[in-house]
């Protein structure tokens, strides 16, 4: 069967929309639109006009968000169970956001287990930012709504054949460029610079100083993300084949970065009219996004999730008919419902009754009220994992933001952070030791990391059975 699915984005003002359809292996790029004054009603109904009325019924509208207004975090947390995950990523929005997290929306993904630790990206953006957004998409009724930077990694791996391996992905348009971190063939950070194709190219060919501009911007973001040094992560441009691109390439291989070229390959993507390289990178954003609504993935980074779990509720509240009852009815139902329910009470009463009579004989009551204290007893030594994080995050100077949280049974907790001023590692510690629970803070192995101007750490303290061997049964 094939699934057709239709993709508009909005670039720099530019209305950009392709429909895409997909039959088992084969993709087949059917229309592809842009405008620079029409709306998006106007866009939806233009692009889907051109494949005729009958595939435009059986379409679904993917719409992508600007990547350049979310901000991107990415944390390592120890590996826990999935239900703990999300408390975790609450105690640490507040530290994390420029906003109260009351005016941010956010959405995280969790990267696979490694070394005992999780990675986690975490996606937000201003909520009155969404709600504009979606207002304007009313009338259109998108099926999803997707950061546009994951479309262009989604695109990659893809018309690409991006690998898996920890690589940036960089994509330029017109007046910026998409720096997008990749892990295992996901987007993990993204930023825009705001170097963009027409920055670079000059008649005598690439524009140094603006190229210089872009590899500093490409090693600024390897930094904040903090994993290894710019030289040990492999860059992809992509390219549709243009000098432009090449240049750019050489020009950050010999400023010591690890760059190459990304051809699109044509031949992933049938079109009844000729299609080349150029024309795939024209439309990179929206074809990707198309990519992500045929796949239905469900694991991307939703930051529309409450908005449209508010439509879908307001949608059923106004389905529900309204319940209208005649007087004599609803006089008889009050005189007859009272005597009903005493039947049906009395003989569940009399069932009750039966079933423990049964039980009596078999049970010994007073050995489970004394396995039941046993058990409370047990649950009250436990080290409460949620209520140590929250301790920790309380005790967090304003404005920093810890490396790791560790804990193993019977070994200390361990906690490590980054930070541009000393004084914070001793407030934190005068913070730690005011907590009932902890004990015996100490700071280890303080480091300055000349190159990035700050001071790397590593606090350990104990806190009930984390620090000190314990006879009991847990």
């Amino acid at each position: 069967m094939k699934k057709t699915a239709v993709a508009i984005t909005r670039p720099a003002g530019k209305y950009q929309a392709v429909v895409m359809s997909r039959k088992g292996d084969t993709l087949e790029l059917r229309s592809r639109r842009h405008s620079t004054s029409s709306g998006w009603n106007t866009i939806y109904a233009d692009i889907t006009g051109s494949v005729g009325s009958t595939s435009a019924a059986h379409s679904e509208l993917i719409v992508g968000y600007d990547s350049s207004r979310v901000a991107f975090y990415r944390l390592r947390v120890p590996e826990v169970k999935a239900e703990e995950l999300s408390n975790m990523v609450a105690l640490q929005q507040e530290a994390l956001l420029p906003l109260p997290p009351e005016q941010m929306d956010i959405a995280w993904r969790a990267d696979a287990a490694l070394d005992g630790k999780i990675g986690i990206t975490i996606a937000a953006v201003r909520k009155n930012q969404l709600e504009q957004f979606s207002r304007e998409l009313k009338q259109s009724h998108p099926r999803k709504i997707l950061l546009t930077q994951e479309a262009i990694v989604k695109a990659w791996r893809l018309l690409c054949d991006g690998s898996r391996d920890n690589t940036v992905v960089i994509y330029l348009d017109e007046s910026n460029s998409h720096i997008c971190l990749t892990l295992g063939g996901r987007l993990a950070l993204a930023v825009t610079s705001d170097v963009g194709r027409k920055d670079l190219t000059a008649e005598a060919g690439l524009r140094e100083p603006n190229a210089e501009r872009l590899a500093q911007d490409i090693r600024r973001t390897l930094e904040r993300f903090g994993n290894g040094t710019p030289e040990n992560w492999r860059i992809s441009i992509i390219t549709g084949g243009e000098d432009i691109d090449r240049q750019l390439t050489g020009y950050l291989s010999e400023s010591g970065l690890n760059a190459e070229t990304a051809l699109l390959n044509t031949e992933k993507i049938k079109s009844d009219t000729p299609l080349s390289a150029e024309d795939i990178y024209e439309f990179l954003t929206p074809i990707g996004l198309a990519l992500m609504g045929l796949d239905d993935d469900s694991n991307e980074l939703n930051l529309f999730k409450r908005i449209h779990t508010a439509e879908i509720a307001e949608k059923r509240q106004s389905r529900v008919p309204s319940l209208k009852i005649s007087v004599p009815l609803a006089l008889t139902m009050l005189f007859f419902l009272p005597l009903a329910l005493m039947k049906i009470d009395a003989a569940r009463l009399g069932k009750i009754e039966s079933h423990i009579n049964q039980l009596e004989s078999t049970v010994d009551i007073d050995m489970l009220e004394k396995e039941n204290a046993i058990k409370k007893a047990i649950a009250s030594q436990r080290p409460d994992i949620l209520e140590l994080m929250s301790l920790i995050n309380s005790c967090i100077p304003a404005g920093e933001v810890l490396d790791s949280i560790g804990f193993k049974k019977n070994q200390p907790v361990t906690i490590t952070g980054h930070t541009k001023d000393k004084d914070k590692i001793l407030e934190l510690q005068e913070n730690l030791q005011k907590q009932k629970h902890i004990k015996t803070v100490r700071v280890l192995n303080r480091k300055i990391d000349k190159k990035a101007k700050t001071t790397n750490y590593t606090i350990t303290f104990n806190y009930k059975h984390f620090g000190k061997k314990s006879r009991r049964l847990w």
